[in-house]
């Protein structure tokens, strides 16, 4: 997962899938805060978010 500045969104990259999201500054700045208490990048963060709320509804 990487931020696209130009188009300002979040790229997942997978062997499956490539997906762009657009989110507001305040998440975005969330996501970096979350990302540097937890020595992450705000990339994996918002992966491990999503992994989890997958997880949930999986079930």
């Amino acid at each position: 997962m990487r931020y696209v500045p130009e188009y300002d969104a979040l790229s997942i990259e997978s062997q499956e899938e490539l997906l762009s999201v657009s989110l507001s500054v305040d998440i975005k700045d969330w996501l970096r805060k979350k990302g540097e208490q937890a020595g992450k990048s705000m990339q994996d963060i918002a992966a491990e978010i999503l992994e989890g709320v997958y997880q949930r509804e999986m079930q």
